[in-house]
């Protein structure tokens, strides 16, 4: 009995290191794909970076002002106009000047509003309380990649734990670069403004959803808890990128099923029912929300 105790606690103990040393390379492996973000981000230039949109910023500092619109001050010639989306008005000197500085925004009863998700410029709205500075949407979409990043090599590592570490080190290390550099990570970057900071804003919150979605499966119990936060992500998702509604249907459907299935039979039906309010509630919220957000900025 001796024998076997001290056996199965060198074995445990082998295994701790190797998932600590696993988990330092996966680190490193992260680390080293930032400088390379950096540089498709500053095209190459990696301390300027080029110019692009700040829609999000103008949308965190007219909400921060209690305003839905960006305050932007169309000229009256646009207003004048029977149809302001109209092609021809660029031939109008005043109108084609403002229209080629103010491009792809929802004009609405004389009022501008960005069709993006307000999500990312809500966080921005809390950050201004820190800085007064402003924030580009390059930076926007840099910064949600990079955290994509991170997301996905913890997934990678639990799934990993979660097999007992038997799939090899070097393949899990192979997952975090392919995560890293597959496309269209590098792409976003290499041009990224409003839309891509909307797109990895979505992702983002889309994989931190199905990150703590795995994290309440793999308990012997589900958590609730975890479960809210993985509600609550995938509502922001949603809130930042509206398309990703449909790959957040299927996440909620795939985690109530597998949370349906561990539960013993005793429990099964009041399981799912909590699993389910606890995943539905924020998500309810959330729509509610957006719902609200453009009744009232278009009255529908």
């Amino acid at each position: 009995g001796t024998r076997q105790t001290a056996r199965i606690f060198c074995q445990a103990m082998r295994h701790m290191i190797r998932q600590r040393r696993l988990g330092i390379l996966t680190g490193l492996a992260v680390v080293l794909a930032l400088p390379v973000y950096v540089f498709f981000v500053s095209a190459g230039t990696w301390t300027k970076w080029p110019a692009t949109t700040r829609y999000y910023d103008d949308l965190a500092v007219a909400f921060r002002a209690g305003r839905l619109d960006l305050n932007i001050q169309p000229p009256a010639q646009l207003l004048a106009l029977s149809d302001p989306y109209d092609p021809s008005r660029k031939s109008l000197p005043e109108v084609g000047t403002f229209v080629n500085d103010h491009w792809d925004l929802s004009f609405y009863n004389g009022k501008f509003y960005a069709y993006w998700g307000p999500v990312p410029a809500l966080l921005l709205a809390a950050l201004k309380f820190l800085t007064k500075a402003h924030i580009a949407d390059d930076y926007l979409a840099f910064g949600f990649i990079c955290g994509l990043l991170v997301l996905m090599a913890l997934l990678i590592l639990r799934m990993h734990r979660s097999f007992g570490g038997e799939v090899p080190a070097a393949l899990v290390l192979l997952c975090v670069l392919v995560a890293a550099f597959a496309i269209p990570m590098l792409w976003m970057l290499n041009r990224a403004r409003v839309y891509e900071a909307a797109i990895s804003a979505g992702q983002f919150f889309l994989m931190g959803g199905l990150l703590f979605a795995y994290l309440a499966l793999e308990r012997q119990k589900t958590s609730t808890a975890v479960l809210l936060l993985a509600a609550i992500c995938w509502s922001l998702a949603i809130g930042s990128r509206l398309t990703t509604i449909l790959a957040v249907a299927a996440l909620v459907m795939t985690t109530l099923f597998f949370a349906l299935k561990k539960s013993p039979p005793a429990t099964r039906v009041r399981d799912f029912i909590r699993s389910a309010v606890v995943l539905a509630l924020p998500l309810a919220i959330g729509l509610s929300a957006l719902g609200w957000y453009n009744w009232a900025r278009f009255g529908s």
